[in-house]
């Protein structure tokens, strides 16, 4: 829902990063045949083993707490968002800030190539956030002709100002699929990773407004043969990538954790830039409505009493940020895997493997 806050950064923060990566490389297909039948030894016994081999109910609280958000939340933050939007990112540069502790702290040696790796992640996220800022005017813009597409439509310079879709439907290559296909691999593997969105990667990849028509399209119901096409490339490629990557998380976890640990306290680093509050606001106007874009960063200017109000937010998401890390280091049972108390699963190890 916040643009630039990364599924992967809020597990992060939470603690429950790798216990997550984990769960979501159980669940590749090979594992999952143990959930056909027959089932000698009963249908509850086998399931209750399911359940704790894959860890569904921790797996289960995630999925039913990130729905709910969507449902209570995005509305919300969508108007904070668009009413205070300095005020909104404040918050979460605060809170991300002070959360840097959480894979910060996993990192015992800064020997070898610990310190290259938390630069190149930096790097990585601060260079994302340059790009999608630099180009958020364009961005914006063709978000509202999208919006306003059937006004377009009907004014006398349709022609010149509308997004190309809405003049054809053009014929979808197969060479275009595949690229949708790796796009939607690529969105979810940088889900996966702190500090890096799978809109700002999309939109690198100049594929988030194709995926944005053609999801506005379907909600509109003028479904056609390349709205599927695209949306179900973009769909198998977003599952394919967050398994695949899920997996390489993993492994990375268990062979190079303290360089992991660097890289991804990096990316959180740089996420500070891609969603630092201060930015230059500029008035995009499209088919007679009008909207800010925010662009590149700035310094705050201390005579603003938007700037004080912001420093506030601040404050406050760094305040929650040491209250969740407090608390995540004194009830390490909240988080683990053995004991989640989120999860009601027995401190006991289960009876058998499946």
């Amino acid at each position: 829902i916040i643009p630039g806050v990364s599924g992967g950064t809020m597990a992060l923060v939470l603690g429950i990063y790798e216990r997550l990566v984990k769960d979501l490389n159980k669940l590749r297909p090979d594992h999952l045949k143990v959930c056909l039948p027959p089932y000698p030894e009963g249908v509850v016994t086998r399931w209750r083993k399911i359940i704790k081999e894959f860890d569904l109910m921790f797996l289960g609280a995630i999925a039913g707490g990130a729905a709910l958000a969507v449902v209570l939340l995005a509305n919300l933050l969508r108007w904070l968002l668009a009413q205070y939007p300095a005020a909104t990112f404040g918050f979460f540069w605060g809170l991300i800030l002070i959360s840097i502790l959480v894979p910060l702290r996993q990192v015992k040696s800064w020997k070898g190539g610990v310190i290259p790796l938390l630069l190149a992640g930096t790097l990585l996220t601060a260079w994302l956030g340059y790009r999608v800022a630099s180009n958020e005017v364009e961005h914006v813009r063709h978000k509202m002709q999208i919006k306003y597409a059937h006004l377009l439509h009907d004014s006398a310079s349709a022609d010149e100002h509308k997004p190309a879709s809405t003049n054809r439907s053009p014929a979808i290559s197969m060479g275009h699929l595949l690229f949708l296909v790796l796009g939607g691999a690529f969105a979810a593997a940088a889900c996966v990773l702190p500090g890096v969105s799978g809109s700002f990667t999309l939109l690198l990849m100049g594929l988030y407004y194709e995926l944005l028509e053609a999801v506005v399209a379907l909600t509109r119901l003028n479904i056609s043969l390349p709205v599927i096409l695209t949306l179900t490339a973009g769909g198998l490629g977003g599952v394919a990538g967050l398994f695949l990557f899920a997996k390489l998380m993993e492994t990375l976890l268990n062979r190079y954790r303290e360089l992991t640990m660097a890289f991804l306290t990096g990316l959180m680093l740089g996420s500070l830039y891609a969603i630092w509050p201060f930015r230059e606001a500029i008035k995009v106007s499209v088919a007679g409505h009008e909207k800010i874009a925010y662009g590149l960063p700035h310094l705050p200017n201390l005579a603003d009493t938007l700037t004080w109000i912001t420093a506030g937010t601040v404050i406050l998401g760094a305040l929650i940020g040491l209250v969740m890390d407090y608390f995540e280091r004194k009830h390490p049972e909240l988080t683990s895997e053995k004991d989640c108390l989120l999860c009601g699963q027995p401190d006991a190890e289960p009876e058998g493997s499946l």
